[in-house]
């Protein structure tokens, strides 16, 4: 046989046992996740078993994406346009969208008793949540539904959880932990829509921070402003106060949050720290104002002036 033939004959066998090789990784591979994907029909609630799914406009992902559901959050199915897209109901902020059934998972009615469980919220940037042989990685501000300090349960799946998570405060927040948790957002990119550290808008921004001190705030700017009380000058803001901007319409459409008298934590390109005054928000970069306010508002009996109680510290387990 001659000799270029013979180079050609093993290359096919090494190509041939290359090809089966994958094939057989890519059959274990889908094996291995088939018991995490289940196959189930779509039922009245579902609740977000990954990291982060989006939530469109309309039915289809090429869509504008209006939100993004996080782990542990629930929604309620309100209509079934197709297999691969559902109409549903976020039940933390009441947002409505379409998302993929294969996204989350369902359960009846008579199992929707872990929509009346306080839940704690994580506190890292990311961190694993452990499924039998599996892992999830949970961003800031995820909900763990039936917390113990140890695991949590979405429907009847046990999810094993170290990092620090939130409960629901007994006492005041100290200023310095919400302090702590404000700057964890610090740099992370602008994304309408976004709604996790990795990509976030100025309004889910403000409500992600909320949520993690159990307060519920919507998810848009227009209907944040209706809570709180009215903050008349900027020299009387308090850190926590919301400051609400319009743009050159007079139309509502960015908000930030108050780390002193004279400053403002937002989201304008990045989550950013600037200078805040009665004109506006005072780009230190770009050496001008990006933004005019319209009101600061202040939601009251929350935060407490005083430095961090390790009475109401984060709960983290120590196994």
């Amino acid at each position: 046989m001659p000799e270029r033939l013979i180079i050609t004959s093993r290359y096919r066998i090494k190509f041939h046992l290359s090809v089966r090789f994958a094939i057989n990784t890519s059959i274990s591979t889908l094996v291995f996740l088939s018991r995490f994907v289940k196959k189930q029909d779509i039922k009245r609630f579902g609740v977000c078993y990954l990291s982060v799914i989006p939530l469109w406009l309309k039915p289809d992902n090429h869509s504008y994406m209006v939100s993004q559901i996080l782990f542990g959050e629930f929604v309620e199915v309100i209509s079934i346009r197709s297999k691969h897209s559902i109409k549903v109901r976020c039940l933390y902020d009441q947002l409505t969208g379409y998302l993929d059934p294969k996204q989350i998972w369902f359960f009846t009615d008579e199992e929707s008793l872990p929509l009346q469980d306080p839940h704690a919220v994580t506190m890292e940037l990311s961190y694993p949540a452990f499924n039998k042989d599996l892992a999830v990685n949970l961003l800031l501000g995820s909900s763990l539904p039936r917390f113990d300090g140890i695991s949590s349960w979405l429907i009847k799946e046990k999810f094993s959880y170290s990092g620090q998570a939130m409960h629901k405060p007994t006492e005041l927040i100290p200023q310095d932990l919400f302090l702590k948790v404000l700057r964890r957002f610090l740099m992370s990119p602008q994304l309408e829509g976004g709604r996790t550290v990795f990509g976030l808008d100025s309004p889910a921004f403000v409500q992600l921070v909320f949520k993690i001190f159990h307060i519920h705030l919507p998810r848009y700017t227009m209907n944040q402003l209706d809570f709180g009380s009215p903050v008349f000058f900027a020299r009387d803001s308090k850190i926590g106060d919301l400051v609400f901007c319009e743009n050159k319409q007079g139309e509502l459409d960015h908000v930030g949050i108050v780390i002193d008298r004279k400053k403002v934590i937002h989201v304008h390109g990045q989550v950013r720290i600037d200078k805040l005054d009665h004109h506006g928000i005072f780009n230190l970069d770009e050496r001008r104002y990006t933004h005019k306010v319209r009101l600061i508002k202040r939601i009251e009996n929350w935060l407490s002036t005083e430095e961090l109680d390790q009475s109401i510290k984060p709960v983290k387990n120590e196994n």
